[in-house]
């Protein structure tokens, strides 16, 4: 829900970090009025406060995937997945490093990431994450950054009915360069997110790697619905707990 403020309308939220100086959450949208570069401030109770525009974007359009650096730097990232028309714009191919003052956003570093993962992928065929890469129309929905690497979890496609988490190492590198280099670029996790009564498998909608632990959010299909799930791995992919919610 949101506030009473005229111009905050009822949104769809697709990822959120919490800001402790400001006591907010940080919530973004995967569709946004005129594909504007807007970012929500969330109180406790789930209200919509504020909003704010990122400085250094015109443009932005399925904003899918959130999270933030040691010092505080937020990465943001497009789902990098087409259109209904079959086409890829650049506004769904950003992935952004942005510096925060307060409620300033201002973009430090951006590329367009589906492009760098095709072009490394096409100097290394053989390796498995670029056969993935490969294999079809990628979908980012979950991210984090541990030690210098950057995750994403992908909604699709999945590799042999498992859900992939692919690692960047060194992403400020890759963004100073513009480029990411192959032997930079492995896949750290494929996990088995199919549910006890379903043999379909599953992709990432969210993530959050804390304490040494992995929080994977997907959709599981049981029986005719759609389930929310809650599932968490130790460092190596082993499952140690599962939590289902809704319909």
């Amino acid at each position: 829900r949101s506030a009473s403020l005229n111009d905050i309308p009822q949104i769809e939220a697709s990822g959120l970090i919490y800001l402790p100086d400001l006591n907010r959450f940080l919530l973004i949208s995967d569709e946004t009025k005129q594909m504007a570069p807007v970012l929500y401030l969330m109180d406790h109770d789930g209200v919509i406060r504020s909003k704010t525009r990122i400085r250094g974007i015109d443009a932005i359009d399925d904003m899918e995937a959130i999270c933030t650096d040691a010092s505080g730097n937020i990465f943001l990232a497009c789902s990098q997945s087409r259109k209904r028309d079959g086409t890829l714009p650049d506004n769904r191919k950003i992935l952004a490093k942005i510096k925060r003052t307060g409620t300033d956003f201002k973009v430090l570093k951006r590329c367009y990431l589906s492009d760098l993962l095709k072009n490394a992928a096409g100097k290394n065929r053989d390796a498995q994450w670029a056969r993935f890469i490969k294999s079809g129309d990628i979908e980012i929905e979950g991210m984090f950054y541990d030690r210098q690497d950057l995750y994403l979890g992908f909604k699709k496609p999945l590799k042999d009915g498992r859900a992939v988490i692919l690692r960047i190492r060194e992403i400020e590198k890759a963004l100073e360069e513009n480029r990411i280099r192959p032997d930079r670029v492995d896949i750290r996790w494929e996990l088995d997110l199919r549910s006890d009564d379903s043999n379909t498998g599953a992709g990432i909608s969210d993530l959050l790697f804390h304490d040494n632990r992995l929080y994977v959010l997907f959709r599981a299909g049981k029986k005719g619905c759609r389930a929310g799930m809650l599932r968490i791995f130790d460092a190596e992919g082993i499952l140690m707990e599962e939590y289902g919610f809704g319909n």
